[in-house]
């Protein structure tokens, strides 16, 4: 008998072939297609190659225990989302065809059954609050699922591994770690741009210098261009207001600590310096 406080399985009806059998997910990643990054370390307890479900054949079903197994979804041309279980649910769940379009190819028969489409659209993934504010242009949006995966871990040490390896190595790549001066006019890409050399520049009348920080996964220009686009007006405003002193800190997010950040933005402001910070969700940290 179960015991009383274990997880309930989710089961995951997937339209598709089975391609791996369960076996150490080390020893083959990515179920025999090309994975990008290390693979995750612990157990493989099943694959499904994602596709359309033809001459009756029935789709496949894949179990996954919250707080033991995760899920991970290889993207056509893409990256690897590892997620919980219950986050890949409701991020299953959050999807809807778009008008016109026909259902789901495959149905879920209970409360604990997750039915996967063969396409991931944007508006799903907000909805099911996985995290894609300031997730850079292009990283998602309307893609097709190629591969399912079920890995034991724990759950856990299993996204540790891969936010270390997989996505760190992509995300923070997007920037060079440092203190960059801003445009009114304008927030391109800071990556190739000229960053602060030594410390800031002190603030017009000894006045509060304006350092924006953005949030993980993103960079500066990631999440904070719509507020160029969107509201010039104000963005010059904001310039006025601080006599041109308006700074960035691009910064790692996943492969560094709050404090390693908190750090670079120190070694480029001089003693005595007023800051004034505009931040994004950890930014704020």
């Amino acid at each position: 008998m179960a015991r009383e406080d274990a997880p309930t399985p989710l089961t995951f009806v997937i339209p598709g072939e089975p391609v791996a059998a369960p076996g150490p997910a080390a020893a083959a990643p990515g179920a025999g297609l090309a994975a990008e990054g290390p693979p995750l370390r612990g157990l493989r307890r099943g694959a499904v190659r994602v596709g359309l479900v033809r001459d009756g054949r029935p789709a496949q079903r894949l179990q996954a225990v919250p707080g033991r197994d995760v899920v991970v979804l290889h993207l056509a041309g893409g990256p690897t989302l590892v997620l919980h279980p219950e986050t890949a649910r409701d991020l299953m769940r959050a999807q809807a065809p778009a008008a016109g379009e026909p259902d789901s190819p495959v149905t879920a028969g209970g409360a604990d059954e997750v039915a996967v489409p063969t396409e991931l659209r944007w508006p799903g993934l907000e909805a099911a609050g996985v995290a894609t504010r300031g997730v850079p242009r292009g990283f998602l949006g309307n893609v097709l699922l190629r591969l399912v995966e079920i890995v034991s871990g724990p759950a856990d040490d299993l996204l540790q591994d891969w936010l270390a390896g997989t996505v760190g190595a992509q995300v923070d790549a997007q920037v060079r770690e440092a203190v960059y001066a801003l445009d009114a006019e304008q927030l391109p890409p800071l990556k190739d741009a000229t960053p602060v050399a030594g410390t800031m520049p002190p603030a017009p009348g000894g006045g509060p210098t304006l350092v924006l920080v953005h949030g993980t996964f993103s960079t500066t220009e990631g999440t904070f261009a719509g507020l160029w686009n969107s509201h010039p007006q104000r963005v010059r405003a904001l310039f006025q207001h601080y006599r041109g002193a308006v700074y960035a800190l691009d910064h790692a997010t996943l492969r560094r600590s709050p404090v390693e950040n908190a750090l670079t933005l120190v070694r480029a402001t001089a003693p005595g310096t007023r800051l004034h910070l505009l931040t994004h969700s950890r930014g704020g940290l």
